[in-house]
Parts: C-alpha cells; structure tokens; sequence
C-alpha cells in the first residue's frame, strides 16, 4: 500500500510538472525541480517512519 502512495505521488508530479511545461520554459522546470523535490522528501520522510516504529506521525 505505501508503495502505490509513493507512486501516485510521483506520477502526480511529474503530470504536474509536464502539464505546465509549455508555457514558460525556465520557470516551469523549477517548479517541476521543486515538485520533484518535494515528492522525494515525503517519501524519505515515509521511510523513516517505517523504519522507527516509535514515531506515530505527530512526532515528526
């Protein structure tokens, strides 16, 4: 199951990102660097909390 979040997470972003692309070259790929960013950090911020079971969520 949190392997299929991850992965809606990151198709979600890259459609996000490739979705504006067009518009405005430069900006659009920070915002997609930023998205990416951002999906990377939920995900290593889920693998911590599966790997230390004493952290319930609130603790982080």
């Amino acid at each position: 199951m949190k392997h299929n979040k991850k992965k809606v997470a990151f198709l979600l972003s890259i459609f996000i990102g490739l979705s504006s692309f067009g518009d405005d070259g430069l900006s659009n790929v920070r915002k997609y660097k930023e998205i990416l960013d951002k999906s990377y950090n939920l995900i290593n911020l889920d693998n911590v909390r599966q790997n230390n079971p004493e952290i319930d969520g609130n603790g982080v």
